[in-house]
């Protein structure tokens, strides 16, 4: 598989590194409550349904979404594969060694909140 052409303003920071290089695995948290806004948003949407909108209003609305959400998740795609691509080189070495990641990933995870976020007011 090619790497898009927008992979070339990415550097992550990440080095690879053997196995006699690690001292610690890392483990990461399974963070959960986005599941929460979502449910809250499909029990809001069909309770619209049950309550009788009209389906035309309903079409034209779900087509506006459709592409609403193509749209976002295409600039998700530009800020999440480049760091999937990095972390894909050199698959020989066992062990990812990536100083200060901190910084580089807390950039990231704010370009995806003003991403997918921006279609629900910022919630």
């Amino acid at each position: 598989m090619t790497e898009p052409d927008f992979m070339d303003d990415f550097d992550f920071g990440i080095e690879f590194a053997d196995s006699d290089d690690i001292q610690t695995p890392v483990e990461d948290d399974v963070n959960e409550e986005r599941i929460d806004t979502i449910e809250e948003k499909l029990d809001l949407l069909l309770n619209q349904i049950q309550q009788g909108v009209s389906t035309s209003n309903l079409d034209e609305y779900k087509d506006i979404v459709r592409i609403q959400v193509a749209d976002k998740l295409k600039e998700c795609e530009r800020v999440i594969l480049p760091l999937l691509y990095n972390l894909k080189k050199n698959p020989d070495k066992e062990y990812i060694y990536w100083p200060q990641r901190t910084s580089v990933l807390d950039k990231q995870i704010q370009k995806v909140l003003s991403i997918t976020r921006s279609l629900d007011g910022g919630n």
